[in-house]
């Protein structure tokens, strides 16, 4: 296919990179090379539990352990600041193939049905235990053609998603997770509190 890859251009971080492809059937397919930190869920394993979310983006198949940026580093006592290398492990996720980005609407009636298919979908995670963290209008999708109710709007890039039975301490605010220009306010504000002040991610600030 003729179009050129996503490439998170970030000297830090997960190094996302996207290809959409087409096998000989014609069926469209989104293949997403990333980097998941150590103590993270890797996004296969959320997609995989909430598989039959209607309104979530689905996955065909993935390949895990591909690569350890540990294994690159050399000897990491030959840093000062060695302790703070956090390793990464390569991920593939193959995905099927959405529309445009929520934004690309071509009507009214469009805009408001992938809406509704969107939250719907996050109101299910949400009862599933599953925080988004990173709802945006770019990681909203519209369907495909005539798409089916449930599947009108698409929410993709779980990777950010945490469980919300973790600890407090572990959904805190964290300005790292999510896009920067949709922070939630308390967030933002969140710059100045202690750490340990600092009030946990709920649904109400993916929305």
């Amino acid at each position: 296919m003729n179009i050129d890859p996503y490439i998170r251009y970030t000297l830090r971080g997960r190094g996302t990179t996207c290809w959409a492809v087409e096998d000989q059937q014609g069926n469209r397919f989104l293949i997403k090379d990333y980097w998941v930190s150590d103590g993270r869920k890797p996004e296969f394993e959320l997609l995989s539990e909430v598989k039959e979310v209607p309104g979530v983006c689905k996955m065909v198949c993935y390949k895990a352990q591909r690569a350890k940026t540990k294994d690159y580093r050399g000897r990491l006592n030959a840093y000062s600041h060695g302790d703070l290398f956090r390793n990464r492990t390569a991920v593939r996720i193959v995905l099927k193939s959405y529309g445009s980005t929520i934004d690309k609407f071509k009507s009214a009636k469009q805009l408001l049905a992938a809406l509704r298919d969107a939250i719907a979908a996050h109101s299910t995670l949400i009862g599933k235990g599953l925080l988004h963290r990173d709802v945006s209008p770019d990681n909203i999708l519209l369907g495909l053609g005539e798409a089916l109710e449930g599947f009108r709007g698409v929410l993709i890039d779980l990777h950010m998603a945490i469980k919300s039975d973790r600890p407090v301490n572990e959904i805190c605010q964290d300005l790292r997770s999510g896009t920067p220009i949709f922070y939630p306010l308390i967030a933002l504000q969140s710059r100045k509190l202690d750490p340990a002040m600092t009030p946990a991610h709920d649904y109400l600030d993916d929305v």
